[in-house]
């Protein structure tokens, strides 16, 4: 899907960032782990941390691409770690 403006502030919502970061890398271990990979994941935000105004669904396309990305070019027994 091509990123596009007006997509991305129509859908604007309250997202709680530590729980989509949780989610797409929850979705990566079984790639991780098939290549061997260690995926460590450290988020580092305060308990009543706020919501930020976001479209969800680009911010985890985004992360999702960075995760791909990253076990794409990581080679098998390697460390991938994810920090917020």
């Amino acid at each position: 899907d091509k990123l596009r403006a007006d997509d991305l502030f129509s859908k604007m919502e309250a997202v709680e960032v530590r729980t989509v970061i949780r989610d797409v890398a929850a979705r990566f271990y079984p790639i991780t782990e098939s290549r061997n990979q260690t995926l460590t994941l450290t988020v580092e935000l305060p308990d009543n941390a706020s919501p930020v105004k976001a479209n969800r669904q680009y911010l985890e396309q985004i992360l999702s691409t960075l995760l791909a990305n990253a076990s794409k070019f990581t080679p098998d027994h390697g460390k991938l770690k994810v920090k917020a």
